[in-house]
Formats: C-alpha cells, structure tokens, sequence
C-alpha cells in the first residue's frame, strides 16, 4: 500500500485530479486503512494496480 502522497509523486497529478479519476473511473481506488469512519480515516492505494495503471497509461499515449 502506497500514500496520496506517494500517488502524487508518482504521477504528477494533484490530489484534486486523482480524486476526479477515482470518481470517473479512471484511476485505482484507495483502500481504507483503518475502522474509522471519519473523513479523514488513513487510506491507502495497492501499489500493484498503480504500477499497472501508470504502465497502461503509458502504452495507450505511445499508441496514439
């Protein structure tokens, strides 16, 4: 499991854009951490399905 953090650095993209891609679909969603239900309860994203979406997300501009 990988930070919002670690997400931005790794991609460039703002929190803001990273949410808007959760929403829409484009973009792995974030694991709850923790039992909390509070809004900022600890979340993380499985590093394996960022790897590949960054990998999907390269191949697909090289193809264009």
């Amino acid at each position: 499991m990988i930070s919002f953090g670690d997400i931005e650095l790794m991609t460039g993209m703002s929190r803001a854009t990273i949410y808007r891609r959760i929403a829409a679909g484009f973009f792995p969603k974030q694991v709850q951490l923790s039992d909390s239900d509070a809004r900022n309860a600890a979340v993380g994203f499985p590093l394996g399905e960022v790897r590949a979406w960054i990998e999907a997300t390269k191949q697909a501009r090289a193809a264009a």
